[in-house]
């Protein structure tokens, strides 16, 4: 979904999975290397307090994670939570 908020004009910060960090940097990379500004989109590796700082900073987020991700943003209307899995486009 975030690829898709690039195409309409929003900034995006990726932070990645802790188990397979690479798909989130190749994708960052590659969309570096087609034009879009470091400012568009953002790669950042950070432990679980350093998200929970980017997710207060931002309009909106989008998050993955166990029950107990879900949980901690369920009443958040400016987070949309996602359970285990994986992000598709």
């Amino acid at each position: 979904m975030w690829p898709q908020a690039l195409a309409l004009g929003y900034r995006v910060a990726v932070r990645p999975s802790r188990r397979e960090p690479f798909t989130a940097h190749r994708l960052v990379h590659a969309l570096r290397a087609n034009g879009f500004r470091s400012e568009d989109a953002t790669y950042l590796p950070t432990e679980y307090g350093g998200a929970d700082e980017i997710i207060r900073s931002a309009d909106l987020a989008m998050v993955y994670g166990d029950q107990h991700v879900v949980d901690k943003y369920a009443t958040d209307p400016t987070v949309f939570v996602n359970g285990p899995g994986a992000a598709r486009c």
